[in-house]
């Protein structure tokens, strides 16, 4: 007879509905992350101080802050249990965006980012667990690509709609930052349909050190950073190299982006799934693969068949394999400890993909963006070869 924790905690309608509300608030703290670089040119001509600069600080302030916040997060989730400081992050988030529409000097604004900043870092990692005790595994690879896909559509809808709104002339940029706190506040109420006590533990079970402890976390770790900041850099670098090729000019790459940005989302949504039917392990050894594949592919590109042929399995390879990922590291670790593990992964791949991004920015500048996709390449083979060798079994 299947136990509970085998049937879910919750009916399998209300189970959909609370992924689904999680999945918006992961959208919310996707797209608070990444909004500012779109809006650069509507920020500059405000007085606010705000040129590629003071950009670079803000976008980093606000990043850096989120992965304080998870990792200052993670433990106290394990003891108080995921929904309180889920919606108290969500609740201070949505404060800090509504104060944006009134932000008057760089330095308030700066401020403004640093505590949306950790706000959405207390709540992600609140909902990252939240998803891990709310399915059981044998289920989880699936719903983990659902609550990534709120990531990825956030990058596909919500920075669209963030230039839009701000090229409509109706009070430009700063609208949209109120609207979005709307949409953070319902994200909190709509989570409030999950069990009250999700994921308590009472006490803490040792925090993140305990975690770093547990066998193969920091290699599956080190992994994930490097996968996720190698595919994140391919397609951050992807469209100056477009550009100079001339396979697609930048006025006119939008489609393009569009186009991968859905093809992300549905793959973190549909490919998910078949991890939980042939395994975690399998599932990212494959993706991992392939990704390498296609990306040592993409040098070679000369046309734009060859880019639909390259760049679509990429994309999707490239997204599928988000919601896995986090499915084995929480398998990796006690159920006390999720809410830890939750907080140190969002925290690791944060910094990866600010390392890296660092690490592209020298390598395509001083030998061009073919050399790094040979440097992405090897990456990937390491991060292949840490999974194979530290997760010894298929999870």
């Amino acid at each position: 007879m299947p136990t509970i924790h085998d049937e879910g905690l919750l009916p399998r309608g209300k189970e959909r509905l609370g992924l689904l509300a999680l999945t918006l608030l992961a959208f919310c703290t996707a797209v608070n992350a990444n909004v500012l670089g779109p809006l650069l040119p509507f920020l500059a001509g405000e007085g606010l101080g705000v040129d590629a600069e003071a950009l670079g600080w803000l976008l980093s302030a606000t990043n850096l802050a989120s992965a304080a916040g998870a990792l200052v997060a993670g433990p106290v989730v394990d003891r108080v249990g995921r929904l309180r400081p889920m919606l108290l992050g969500m609740g201070v988030m949505a404060l800090a965006l509504a104060g944006h529409a009134l932000a008057a000097t760089f330095p308030g604004l700066l401020a403004l980012r640093i505590v949306s900043g950790l706000a959405s870092g207390v709540a992600f990692t609140s909902a990252s667990a939240a998803v891990a005790d709310l399915v059981p595994y044998r289920r989880l690879g699936g719903a983990m690509g659902l609550f990534s896909a709120g990531i990825f559509l956030a990058v596909t809808v919500g920075l669209p709609a963030a230039v839009a709104m701000a090229r409509s002339g109706a009070g430009g940029w700063r609208p949209f930052f109120l609207g979005l706190a709307a949409l953070a506040a319902l994200a909190a109420a709509a989570c409030l349909v999950l069990p009250r006590d999700l994921g308590r533990h009472g006490a803490s079970g040792g925090g993140i050190l305990l975690v770093l402890r547990q066998p193969a976390v920091v290699p599956v770790l080190l992994a994930v950073m490097l996968s996720v900041g190698a595919f994140f850099a391919t397609v951050q670098y992807a469209g100056a190299w477009l550009d100079d090729s001339r396979l697609i000019r930048k006025e006119a790459q939008a489609p393009l982006w569009a186009t991968l940005g859905v093809l992300s989302a549905l793959g973190s949504i549909i490919l998910s799934r078949l991890s939980d039917r042939f395994g975690r392990r399998t599932f990212l050894l494959v993706t991992t693969a392939g990704l390498a594949i296609c990306i040592g592919l993409l040098g070679r590109v000369q046309s734009l068949t060859g880019l639909a042929v390259v760049g679509v399995p990429l994309a999707l390879l490239g997204a599928g394999r988000t919601g896995p990922a986090q499915a084995l590291l929480a398998e990796l670790v006690p159920q006390a400890l999720r809410g830890s593990m939750m907080g140190v992964r969002a925290a690791a791949v944060t910094v990866g993909m600010a390392l890296y991004g660092v690490v592209a920015g020298l390598v395509v500048q001083a030998r061009g963006y073919h050399d790094f996709l040979l440097v992405t390449v090897a990456t990937l083979v390491v991060a292949y070869f840490l999974l194979r060798s530290f997760v010894r079994r298929d999870l």
